[in-house]
């Protein structure tokens, strides 16, 4: 049994008094005829099927209204007295007063008729945005908070925008940041000086409370990994993370770790040279100079037409040129064409009583023969200081 609501197309039943869809209760009664009785304001004689039921004689002839007639019922076997008398005690139910309804008034001013067939489920309706008299929405820019460095607009109900044109009246269109290979959101925001407006289609995909927090933390990451290139990624993640992020705030505020270091290697892209393609290139020495203060790049060695090149502090030199036993390691899934591997010079070094092995010398080679070690190592050897 469904609710009756006041705007509905509802009857009353003349026996029982209960309220019935003119469309669910086998009343008879048409949409045209209903309207036009609202219109003239004129009843409608109806009774429910229940209470038609009840006026039927032995006979199956039905009774007239202004009848009143007490109805006998004869002696049932007892297979058949349970059944009667959970019959009487339902239609006894249907006999109780009705709830009294002040709210709706067949003699009131017409109001619009919903045009629905069936009530709207939970599925079907429609989430309509808050109006500005309920809750003012502001905006406010981050700066380098789009993924190309660009400004953000995020408003307080959930929403990022980024810059889409300039209109010719002055006004600024900004259009949902929301653009991926499910979701292309049409949603538009038009600005004018300090005052914002929405404009176009409604939002494809729900807000995300708190994904202002998210944009500021990737733009202050950026910030940081463009001014410090050399300081690890997972170092400026966690002191802004820690900075920003707390546990109570909403799922929307936080970014997974992978997507933090994607920022901060894409604001440091443009800062670094280029890697080389062949072993013919020059070595930026000022970009050398500005990321290590002292002397790093010991040797450029040539064999034939490889490259390699040989890195180590002084102080490195130092405990090499110290050292009794060197050990010798190589890597190849660091590093890029021309290059071929890392080859790398380790000694053990002592603290206290406690000693470990570290690496202190780097060969960044372009071959792996043994005439390319030969070269490297004998260079090494050959500008150790002495000690």
């Amino acid at each position: 049994m469904r609710r009756v609501y006041s705007n509905a197309r509802t009857v009353t039943c003349d026996c029982c008094h209960r309220w019935h869809h003119i469309k669910c209760g086998d009343t008879g009664i048409t949409a045209e005829q209903y309207d036009a009785a609202v219109c003239d304001g004129t009843d409608i004689e109806f009774q429910c099927q229940r209470c038609r039921h009840e006026k039927v004689d032995e006979d199956g002839d039905q009774l007239m209204d202004d009848e009143e007639e007490d109805i006998d019922l004869p002696l049932a076997p007892l297979a058949e007295s349970t059944a009667m008398s959970l019959l009487w005690e339902e239609m006894d139910v249907m006999r109780e007063p009705p709830m009294e309804r002040s709210d709706f008034d067949v003699s009131r001013p017409i109001r619009p008729i919903q045009e629905e067939d069936e009530e709207p489920s939970i599925d079907d309706r429609t989430v309509t945005s808050i109006t500005e008299d309920q809750q003012q929405t502001t905006y406010s820019f981050i700066n380098t908070g789009s993924v190309w460095g660009k400004t953000k607009l995020v408003s307080s109900d959930g929403y990022t925008y980024v810059f889409k044109s300039q209109l010719k009246s002055g006004a600024t269109v900004w259009r949902c940041s929301v653009r991926n290979k499910k979701i292309s959101c049409q949603s538009t925001v038009h600005q004018i000086g300090e005052e914002f407006s929405r404009s176009g289609t409604d939002h494809q995909h729900p807000a995300e409370p708190g994904i202002s927090i998210n944009v500021q933390v990737k733009a202050e990451l950026k910030t940081k990994a463009a001014e410090n290139i050399f300081v690890p990624a997972s170092s400026i993640i966690a002191d802004v993370v820690d900075q920003h992020v707390t546990a109570d705030q909403p799922p929307a505020a936080r970014s997974a770790a992978r997507a933090l270091h994607m920022a901060c290697s894409r604001a440091r892209k443009g800062l670094r040279p280029e890697d080389p393609t062949t072993t013919d290139f020059d070595i930026d020495e000022d970009f050398l100079q500005r990321a290590i203060p002292e002397t790093f790049i010991r040797k450029t060695i040539k064999v034939k037409d490889r490259r390699h090149l040989l890195f180590a502090t002084d102080k490195q030199m130092e405990i090499i040129a110290n050292a009794r036993t060197w050990y010798v390691d190589a890597t190849f899934k660091v590093v890029k064409d021309p290059f071929k591997q890392l080859l790398s010079v380790h000694a053990f070094m002592r603290s206290g009583n406690k000693m470990k092995q570290v690496p202190l010398c780097f060969m960044l080679m372009s071959g792996k023969k043994t005439k390319d070690y030969t070269k490297v190592l004998k260079t090494l050897k050959r500008i150790l200081p002495r000690v």
